[in-house]
C-alpha cells in the first residue's frame, strides 16, 4: 500500500500511512507484552507515551532489536522534521529525496511488524541484537 501510494505520487500520503501503521503496531505491542486490556487504565498510560519512550520500553524488554530501533528512529526523526521546521520544504524536495523519504518509512514499517510478530509470538530477543 505505501509503495502503491509513491507510485502514484502520492509520497506524503505514503509516509503518513507509514507513521500511522507505525503508531499502530507500536500501541498494539505495548497493550500485548503488559497483558492489557486497551480499556484498562495501566493501558491508557502507556498508549499515551511519547513513540521514543515507547520505543525505549520495546528495547529494554527485549522487543526490538538495535537495527529496528534505529531504522524506526531515522524515519521518526525525518517525519517529525515534515511537521516542523523541514516540512515548509517538502514541496521542493526532489523526486529522490522523497523517494528516499518513503523508503525509510518502509523499513520503519517493517521494522515494527516484525516486532508486532515477536510480541505476539512471545519471542522477545536479546537486547544487545
Amino acid at each position: 500500500m505505501i509503495e502503491d501510494l509513491e507510485t502514484q505520487g502520492k509520497s506524503l500520503e505514503a509516509v503518513w500511512l507509514a507513521w500511522g501503521i507505525i503508531e499502530s503496531n507500536l500501541n498494539n505491542v505495548i497493550i500485548r507484552i503488559h497483558a492489557l486490556s486497551s480499556n484498562d487504565q495501566k493501558a491508557n498510560q502507556l498508549l499515551k507515551m511519547r513513540v521514543s519512550d515507547k520505543l525505549k520500553l520495546l528495547r529494554k524488554k527485549g522487543y526490538l532489536p538495535k537495527y529496528d530501533y534505529d531504522r524506526i528512529q531515522v524515519f521518526k526523526k525525518r517525519r517529525d522534521g515534515l511537521a516542523h521546521l523541514d516540512g515548509i520544504y517538502y514541496p521542493s524536495y526532489n523526486e529522490t529525496e522523497k523517494s528516499q523519504l518513503v523508503d525509510d518509512a518502509i523499513e520503519a514499517t517493517d521494522a515494527t511488524y516484525g516486532l508486532f510478530d515477536r510480541a505476539f509470538s512471545e519471542r522477545p530477543i536479546l537486547p544487545s541484537n
